[in-house]
Parts: C-alpha cells; sequence; structure tokens
C-alpha cells in the first residue's frame, strides 16, 4: 500500500499490532475495526468493531493498518464464492460450496482455517484462499438475467412464474447451478 506508516485516519482501516491481543472491540485474531474518531488525546482512536461494538484505543503502536488484502476479506452476514482454483486450497473441495453457487459467511475466527460458511442446512470451515466476497449485485445476477428475459418476452415470464422466489424454483430443478459439475472435475485444475 501507498499509505505511510501512521496514517491512521477517520475511516482506516485497521487490526491490532503483531504482538496486541484482545483489546475491547478487536478481540479475536483477524478482527479488522474501522477508525468512527480521532480526539487528538492521548488515546484518541474510536474504533468500531466487525460486531458494531466500539473501543478506544492509543496510538503507539496498538493499532495498524489493515492491507488492501486485509480488506479484501468477505464480512461475516456477507455472501461468499469460490476463487478459482480453490480445489487446491485445504480440503475446500470436499466442502458443499460449489462452482457458482453463493453461501453465507457465518464465522471468521481468524485462524488457518477461518471462514465457517453455510451452504442451505450444510456448514463448512474454508481457508481464506479458497472464497471471496460476492457483492450485492453479482449475487442478483442469476435474478437480473431471468428478469432482463423477461422484458424482452412477456410469454417468458409466464411460464416461469410458478409464485415462488426465483431461487425456490433453481433448488426444485437442481441443487446444482447449470453447468457447476460437469466444468470443474474435482482433482483438475480450471480450465
Amino acid at each position: 500500500g501507498g499509505a505511510a506508516e501512521g496514517s491512521i485516519t477517520v475511516g482506516s482501516k485497521v487490526k491490532l499490532a503483531p504482538g496486541e491481543t484482545n483489546e475491547g472491540c478487536l478481540n479475536l485474531p483477524g478482527d479488522v475495526g474501522t477508525v468512527i474518531a480521532n480526539d487528538g488525546s492521548d488515546v484518541p482512536y474510536n474504533v468500531r468493531g466487525p460486531r458494531g461494538d466500539t473501543g478506544w484505543f492509543s496510538a503507539a503502536g496498538r493499532l495498524v493498518l489493515v492491507s488492501e488484502d486485509d480488506q479484501d476479506r468477505p464480512p461475516v452476514g456477507g455472501l461468499v464464492c469460490l476463487t478459482p482454483g480453490y480445489e487446491r486450497v485445504g480440503d475446500a473441495a470436499g466442502g458443499p460450496l460449489k462452482p457458482g453457487q453463493t453461501g453465507k459467511l457465518v464465522e471468521d475466527d481468524g485462524s488457518a482455517k477461518p471462514f465457517k460458511v453455510k451452504v442451505g442446512a450444510q456448514e463448512w470451515w474454508y481457508q481464506a484462499e479458497a472464497l471471496m466476497a460476492v457483492s450485492s449485485s453479482e449475487a442478483g445476477d442469476s435474478d437480473a438475467s431471468e428478469s432482463s428475459d423477461s422484458d424482452d418476452d412477456d410469454d417468458d415470464a409466464k411460464s416461469l412464474g410458478t409464485g415462488f422466489p426465483p431461487e425456490h424454483e433453481d433448488t426444485k430443478r437442481s441443487p446444482f447451478p447449470r453447468g457447476a459439475i460437469s466444468s470443474f472435475p474435482r482433482n483438475a485444475p480450471p480450465p
């Protein structure tokens, strides 16, 4: 990153410096908080932690700016999907999440395998390298493509309408997204 050491400002993403532990709102390994105030005192930084609680931190080496890599960490409660090459990351290929599917990140414990993902009724712990955040616009793509099809051709919309939301229709048809099974052989690298 281009930010100079010690340029923590309001809005900065921060985490505890190496060796610092169990500090209020940043009490779990890997917790990232956002600086919401700097009052210029000896303990200037008011930080909102990942679970919504806040705490004050001194400037003297307690906090470090979060790198771009850390900022890409999916938020707990957000949607995640598999990364290209996920099948070479630990036991990710054995989990319930399949290529093209999204799961809900329910826990990030900051460990070597920090992400607990819920897919339907199943849960699985994944290494960070196997997952990436899905933005809400990406998550809506499958719905958007169906609704844009119906704009072009109203007959299409009538044939789709079962009264269930689109994601329910998908699960009725098949538990796997179209083409997911054939496009990623389990132990082969992606094309």
